[in-house]
């Protein structure tokens, strides 16, 4: 089952009494219940909010703390804790904004009592946290099931929001909201365009018109499912913690038990290209806060490694298209790879990677095909080589920039292909600007390259 999503605000407002915040008191064991009064907000917090002390508006359900590091905790519950919350009359909603004194102290949250009901894509109840305390909850995680977390904010500020639909069945949890100073200060926007090296291809390597050579494309990755260890869908590496792939790979998947391969090219057996190969662990999800499954709009997701993608000239990111934002690419050819996943289209793996050309062409090849489908964040293509074509869905759609020969990813490889039929297909497009500023909040206090 789901446990974990993107966040995109929901709900309705709904009592405060139930949620109730307690401060671990100087007085060993003893819990101090706090009511917060007296100043009345009716709106979330902004960039410039300095609330010195707790607020918290009764209406709305919203509450405002600073808190320092040290010894003191503060704690979140669902409505009528200890027992489950009750089914509601209308949607319940609840936001907690909580921010450090320096740009170097960092939030740690830990539900570590947490049991919501389960939902696809935790789309029904859900503790949503952004962990760089964004007021619209674009890089927010939804959590629910009966798994405890704790998530470390990346910013000195950390939002998290409480939704449940009306007819939703019980859960209760419990969180502790603590602050942590570090030793260092990432900044907010790590990109350095200067020294960045990415869409790198390495021509020097044995290659033919249908299979990639060994580390030709340092870029690509895949997902490995590690109940199966059988790889699901493709994936790009877009920082040294990040991946790009498809929001649909998620359906169906354990999204605890996923780990990212990283410099791996044999797929009959996982890991065999030697010290090039990396298996990392993901911890967490992120959905496009706009993906629908029924249509495969907006089908982006990026997955976050535990541990850093260590770059190689085997292994690296690929360009983000930031300077191609307004291009529509019509009339250029791109790449897409694959191991031909069972995934995508029920294909038996294939043993080397594979590489295919697209056509970029005009939306309105598309529009017959697939009508009730289209947006702004689509991209219409047609195969130009048809016998060379075990893609995977999640895999990059890559452009080469004339002006520097870089390999920019400017879409996902949706589940809307097929390769039995010369016909168009239609793909999740990146370089849009929202994609784009999504991407950009995901990647807070991250490397990437523009």
């Amino acid at each position: 089952m789901m446990r974990r999503g993107m966040a995109v605000g929901g709900g309705g407002q709904s009592s405060s009494s139930s949620f109730l915040l307690i401060r671990l008191s100087a007085i060993g064991s003893w819990l101090l219940l706090l009511w917060w009064c007296c100043t009345v907000t009716t709106t979330g917090a902004t960039e410039s909010e300095d609330f010195d002390d707790y607020r918290f508006d009764g209406s709305v359900c919203e509450f405002y703390q600073l808190i320092e590091p040290g010894n003191k905790s503060y704690y979140l519950y669902s409505p009528g804790y200890p027992e489950p919350y009750q089914e509601a009359q209308q949607d319940r909603e609840c936001q907690w904004f909580a921010k450090t004194p320096s740009p170097t102290d960092r939030l740690v949250l830990d539900c570590h009592e947490f049991d919501l009901p389960e939902s696809s894509f935790c789309e029904s109840d859900a503790l949503i946290v952004s962990r760089v305390g964004d007021a619209n909850f674009t890089d927010g995680v939804r959590h629910c099931g009966p798994t405890s977390f704790t998530a470390i904010s990346r910013t000195n500020k950390m939002y998290i929001k409480f939704v449940a639909k009306h007819h939703s069945k019980s859960g209760r949890f419990v969180c502790s909201l603590g602050a942590k100073h570090i030793d260092f200060w990432i900044p907010e926007t790590v990109m350095n365009p200067q020294s960045c090296e990415c869409g790198e291809q390495n021509q020097e390597v044995y290659t033919n018109e249908k299979t990639a050579g060994v580390s030709e494309y340092p870029l690509i990755a895949s997902l490995i499912d590690g109940k199966t260890a059988n790889v699901f869908c493709g994936a790009t590496i877009i920082g040294k913690h990040h991946a790009l792939t498809a929001a649909s790979c998620m359906t169906g998947i354990d999204q605890f038990q996923i780990s990212l391969l990283v410099g791996d090219h044999d797929m009959t057996s996982i890991g065999s290209d030697g010290d090039l190969a990396s298996l990392i662990m993901i911890t967490e999800v992120y959905i496009h806060p706009l993906f629908e499954s029924s249509s495969f709009a907006y089908d982006l997701a990026i997955v976050e490694a535990h541990e850093v993608i260590t770059f190689s000239s085997k292994v690296g990111p690929a360009c983000l298209p930031f300077k191609h934002v307004y291009k529509d690419f019509v009339g250029d050819t791109i790449k897409v790879f694959g191991w031909g996943t069972a995934k995508f289209n029920d294909h038996p793996v294939s043993g080397n990677l594979h590489k295919s050309q697209l056509k970029v062409v005009p939306m309105k090849q598309c529009a017959e095909m697939y009508k009730n489908e289209i947006d702004g964040n689509s991209l219409c293509t047609h195969l130009t080589k048809v016998n060379s074509c075990p893609v995977d869905s999640g895999g990059p759609l890559l452009w080469s920039d004339p002006s520097t020969g870089r390999l920019n990813v400017i879409g996902v490889v949706s589940n809307r292909f097929d390769c039995t039929k010369s016909m168009p297909s239609l793909h999740t497009r990146l370089a849009t600007m929202n994609n784009l500023e999504w991407i950009k909040v995901i990647l807070t206090g991250q490397y990437y390259c523009s």
